[in-house]
């Protein structure tokens, strides 16, 4: 039901810890999981995305997501125009799971060492947006006539 993050793949470096040296607990839904466990076995303690006994490139990563990207109908115009890569999953679930659980929670996951990080990854979803015009809709419910 979860990951261990240990390690991270630098383009520069190669294989190398993570960023504040310290291994996180990821939790993942069942479904993920069997996901997973059919193109990896579990527990092996090979790097979860590999190729031929090695980590597999962050360009094969990145043009993985770009093509699975283009099968749902998102062009590569249109993910370049709004700056979508695999790296946006991190913006996306910090900025999610933000609104949802306690940001010291959160950082445990996102291995995120300082506040300061976690806010720099949280964005306004579309969502936050419909809550701020409910509120304005109770503060000023009638219309203003002309």
């Amino acid at each position: 039901d979860h990951l261990i993050v240990e390690r991270s793949l630098c383009r520069k470096y190669g294989v190398k810890s993570t960023k504040t040296g310290h291994a996180r607990i990821v939790p993942i839904q069942s479904f993920v999981r069997e996901a997973l466990a059919s193109l990896h076995p579990m527990g092996s303690g090979s790097p979860l995305f590999s190729r031929g006994g090695g980590p597999v490139s962050p360009g094969a990563v990145g043009a993985a997501y770009r093509r699975a990207l283009h099968r749902i109908g998102i062009s590569a115009d249109a993910q370049r125009e709004k700056g979508l890569n695999f790296h946006s999953w991190r913006h996306y679930a910090n900025s999610v799971l933000r609104s949802r659980v306690p940001d010291s929670v959160l950082r445990k996951v996102t291995g995120h060492a300082l506040a300061e990080m976690t806010e720099r990854y949280s964005h306004q979803l579309p969502d936050d947006l419909q809550l701020i015009l409910a509120v304005q809709e109770g503060l000023f419910p009638q219309k203003i006539a002309a």
